[in-house]
């Protein structure tokens, strides 16, 4: 039975909804953000069994939990992440969502910025930036990160950040995910073109424990740490209540079924990236993939103008897709920033000091943080598991013990009471310890980890 959710608008200039497709690929795209450029060297450390079997299991609890967070949406009939957080944790668990909101999306934009820089400019060390390589020179100003990043957050990124109002996002979700689908489909024609050569890299399938430390703590910590690597990689709870407001017909089926297409979609294109890489640049890979895909080493496997096409296809595509969702992760933590230092939303000069300062201290941020995978590993430790894993947990295990909503599909409800699922409720609230269990573990690993020798 289908039903309206609580989330959706009843505004008579309302823009017309999202089919399920569209809900399909946003949801998909806010997953498939840049942190997906660290998921090879995540795979380096913990060998390919581990590593995918890692992945497998975050991809499964992130269904999950959305799943819950939807649930939950449904009881209370709340319309964002956060006031169901306050409707059923209380107004100190909306402040805290509201605080890990910003450090997630100050990270992620961080994330984005360094990125661009290794796209555009190089990652240093002998690998040239899509710049350098096309203009034939081998360093100076093309290679400059400070002066490449300035003009693009100038002339790129200020003005994205600036908008009002963000009236549709599905075009910048359709560009995302054909570029991430061009940068597998590379993967994959240059596994295939080094295979062909004999040139792939010897691949591990448990950890190279030589790179975990000396002794079992040091093991422990440092192969649980790269789970927010994972976890991060598939963060998108922020998007969910949006995407099921644009769900028309609404039902809890239907958004199962967008919630089920999106997490495969994205795991199928995390596999082939991730593995692909990996079986390329083996050990080598760095912290960014992006940055061994160098001009040279594509055109050592597919010839020099095959090269040039692939090579420029990957970084431009990618490039296009960090662009296209800089502006989304600005607007949550613009909104969560004003509602903790002054209660509301700001307006006129007031919007614009805050937009344009916090893109200035990710400007910053970004020159003295040259890799992606320490933002990565920090977001995902602490505000990346109190987002993804932690409070949908919360929100889970407190949904259940509500009544039905008012306004759900009465048939259901009724169904329900005919045909209680003792058993289901059984294995939600336990499928949520398991959430609060993998969010601490990673929470104590990913912050233990910074006292021990880096794995990355």
């Amino acid at each position: 039975m289908l039903q309206r959710h609580p989330i959706a608008s009843s505004e008579g200039d309302q823009l017309q909804k999202s089919n399920a497709a569209a809900c399909i690929v946003i949801l998909a795209k806010t997953i498939l953000g840049a942190g997906m450029a660290a998921l090879p060297r995540a795979y380096a450390l913990l060998g390919l069994g581990l590593a995918t079997v890692f992945i497998l299991v975050v991809a499964y609890l992130t269904y999950f939990s959305i799943q819950g967070m939807v649930r939950a949406s449904l009881k209370t009939g709340k319309r964002t992440y956060p006031d169901v957080v306050r409707a059923l944790l209380g107004r100190p668990g909306g402040i805290m969502l509201e605080i890990s909101i910003v450090l997630r999306c100050f990270g992620l934009l961080l994330v984005y910025e360094i990125v661009t820089g290794d796209i555009l400019a190089g990652g240093g060390k002998g690998y040239l930036g899509l710049l350098c390589d096309a203009l034939g020179a081998d360093g100076g100003w093309c290679a400059n990160r400070p002066l490449i990043l300035g003009i693009m957050t100038l002339a790129v990124f200020a003005p994205l950040v600036s908008l009002r109002n963000l009236t549709s996002t599905a075009w910048s979700s359709y560009l995302g995910l054909a570029a991430v689908v061009i940068w597998a489909g590379v993967t994959l024609a240059l596994v295939g073109a080094a295979a062909a050569h004999g040139a792939l890299r010897p691949m591990g399938w448990a950890p190279d424990w030589a790179l975990f430390g000396s002794s079992a703590l040091e093991y422990a910590a440092q192969v649980f740490a790269v789970v927010p690597i994972l976890a991060t990689a598939y963060t998108c709870q922020m998007t969910v209540m949006f995407v099921a407001a644009d769900l028309t017909p609404f039902s809890e089926e239907r958004m199962a079924l967008v919630n089920l297409w999106a997490v495969v979609l994205c795991t199928v294109l995390f596999l082939t990236v991730a593995i692909g890489s990996y079986a390329l640049f083996g050990d080598d890979v760095q912290a960014d993939v992006l940055v061994n895909l160098t001009l040279g080493h594509v055109r050592a496997l597919v010839g020099s103008g095959a090269g040039v096409v692939l090579y420029a296809a990957v970084r431009v595509s990618f490039l296009l897709s960090i662009i296209s969702i800089f502006p989304m992760q600005m607007w949550p933590l613009r909104q969560a920033l004003c509602k903790l230092l002054f209660g509301r939303e700001l307006h006129g000069w007031g919007f614009y000091a805050i937009t344009y300062g916090t893109l200035a201290g990710v400007y910053a941020a970004a020159l003295l943080a040259r890799s992606v995978w320490g933002p990565l590993q920090l977001i995902g430790a602490t505000a990346g598991a109190l987002i993804a894993f932690i409070f949908p947990a919360l929100l889970i295990l407190r949904a259940e013990r509500l009544p039905q909503a008012p306004h759900a599909d009465m048939e259901a409800l009724m169904h329900e009471q005919a045909h209680p699922k003792a058993w289901l409720h059984t294995l939600r609230e336990l499928g949520a310890w398991v959430l609060i269990a993998l969010g601490l573990l990673q929470f104590v690993a990913g912050t233990a980890v910074t006292f021990l020798p880096s794995a990355a």
